[in-house]
């Protein structure tokens, strides 16, 4: 439901030579919504028209938070443990 709200908020943007990837910026925390940002990230991958980058500074040793982020790691999502810097 999550990547679905961010691909009506921030739609593919197709050009003459095809579609653009738009960036996306998931800053998500140790609890359940945080999870539902790991999620997302995954999905909109999948859409493919996303490049994600997830901000990750709380991180949990709960099995279900480690295996979301090795699946976004495996299919190549950055993370960074704080701000990226602009």
């Amino acid at each position: 439901a999550v990547a679905e709200a961010v691909y009506q908020s921030v739609p593919p943007v197709t050009e003459k030579d095809g579609t653009k990837r738009r960036k996306i910026l998931l800053i998500c925390g140790p609890g359940n919504n945080g999870g539902d940002g790991l999620v997302a990230a995954r999905h909109l991958f999948f859409f493919g028209h996303y490049d994600c980058t997830i901000v990750y500074p709380k991180r949990t040793s709960k099995e279900h938070f480690v295996n979301l982020v090795k699946q976004c790691e495996d299919v190549g999502i950055p993370f960074f443990d704080e701000m990226p810097g602009a």
